[in-house]
């Protein structure tokens, strides 16, 4: 979510009120995410690096417990028996399995851009996952609109 948002309709040079809104929805909504998606964001020298790295004491990204860990190599399990091998290493190899066994374990919900695909998708898509896990997956703007951001 945070790189569709920094490059895409949220780019803080158009939406600063996005980024501030995410700030205070920390604190108000427990928006969480994981210290994985932390370590991989912050490897840019970019504005959403910068953005990261001052978010880091606000509580927003958290790390994973025994529970969670074990749930990631559940999740990879299932994505290594489910799809061929370069696409299963792809998606492993991002934080996206650290996102969906940290909803699975708090019972949170993933916030995405992707899209459920079909059976035969080649790629592994994040609500194909969370689907398999019965973990709750919506779209980024229907998130944003049950928490009641407005621009």
């Amino acid at each position: 979510m945070f790189l569709e948002a920094n490059y895409g309709p949220y780019r803080p040079e158009i939406a600063p009120s996005f980024w501030k809104w995410l700030e205070h929805a920390t604190e108000t909504y427990a928006i969480r995410s994981p210290m994985a998606v932390y370590r991989e964001l912050t490897k840019a020298g970019n504005h959403l690096a910068i953005w990261i790295r001052q978010m880091r004491s606000s509580g927003l990204f958290v790390e994973a417990d025994k529970t969670v860990q074990t749930s990631v190599g559940d999740i990879a399990a299932f994505v290594q028996s489910r799809y061929q091998e370069p696409f299963s290493k792809e998606f492993l190899r991002g934080a996206d399995s650290w996102v969906i066994a940290h909803a699975l374990v708090e019972q949170g919900i993933v916030v995405t851009h992707e899209v459920l695909a079909a059976e035969n998708c080649k790629r592994v898509k994040i609500p194909n996952v969370c689907a398999h896990f019965k973990v709750r997956c919506l779209s980024v703007y229907d998130a944003l609109q049950q928490l009641g951001m407005k621009l």
